[in-house]
């Protein structure tokens, strides 16, 4: 599949090739934008991109307008599967360790997608502002895909994981 040409936006997204596969690591939609409706157009790089599922990291109460779920789907889960992507929400803490609940969750959700990401298909991953937690996860696709933890550090410049990142992201490579 050819890149295809996006104009400036802003979506700011490092895509990380994972396998066949590419895993961008991501702010929230919209997190960068001057217009509190671009969280739309930061959805639509992701579709044109060619994402088979958003994999959103944040709690409800991080980013309410889009993810209020008083009201039944959240609104960012409506327009990510208007847009014919899959959706999954996992509420992971900023800065400490996720709860066990969190990352049993997460492993659930990665499991059934680290296989398709190695045979060829994206997935979006965001956090609210780029504050670690999408890195984490984008860490523990490239480990269960086989990546050597030295070059799964490499592969994110930028991001220095603190000792329980990494005994946690090492934890993907250790699972059949």
């Amino acid at each position: 599949m050819p890149e295809p040409v996006i104009a400036p936006s802003p979506a700011m997204f490092h895509p990380v090739t994972c396998g066949k596969g590419l895993v961008a690591l991501a702010p929230a939609p919209g997190a960068q934008a001057t217009d509190a409706l671009d969280w739309e157009s930061d959805l639509d790089i992701a579709a044109l991109w060619g994402a088979k599922v958003v994999l959103t990291l944040c709690h409800p109460l991080e980013l309410p307008d889009l993810l209020d779920s008083g009201t039944g789907l959240p609104p960012l889960a409506q327009a990510v599967l208007g847009r014919r992507m899959g959706w999954a929400m996992i509420p992971f803490p900023v800065d400490k360790e996720p709860h066990p609940v969190a990352q049993d969750a997460f492993r659930e959700v990665a499991s059934v997608w680290a296989p398709r990401v190695m045979a060829g298909e994206r997935i979006w991953i965001h956090d609210r502002d780029g504050d670690g937690r999408a890195a984490r996860a984008v860490a523990w696709f490239l480990a269960r895909g086989g990546m050597p933890l030295p070059e799964v550090w490499r592969a994110l410049p930028g991001w220095e994981p603190e000792g329980w990142e990494k005994a946690w992201v090492g934890t993907a490579s250790l699972r059949g």
